[in-house]
């Protein structure tokens, strides 16, 4: 159910592996695994509207991808 989930736990590790621990390639898995769960909750219509959850963690993961691979 949603409750187990919410994609704000998910950023916030996210910063914290880019900006603490400078763990780009750790950063982009949470990110991906937060992605993979929005798109599971969409398809099973169990979440309402995360859209700007969702495009803040494809930009991210875009961003860590260009730092991390150049």
């Amino acid at each position: 159910s949603t409750e187990k989930f919410h994609p704000v736990a998910y950023i916030e590790l996210a910063k914290y592996y880019e900006h603490r621990k400078k763990n780009h390639s750790r950063a982009i898995s949470i990110v991906e695994k937060a992605l993979t769960e929005l798109n599971i909750l969409e398809q099973l219509n169990l979440i309402i509207d995360w859209r700007k959850y969702k495009k803040d963690l494809e930009y991210r993961k875009t961003r860590l991808k260009k730092r991390l691979y150049g």
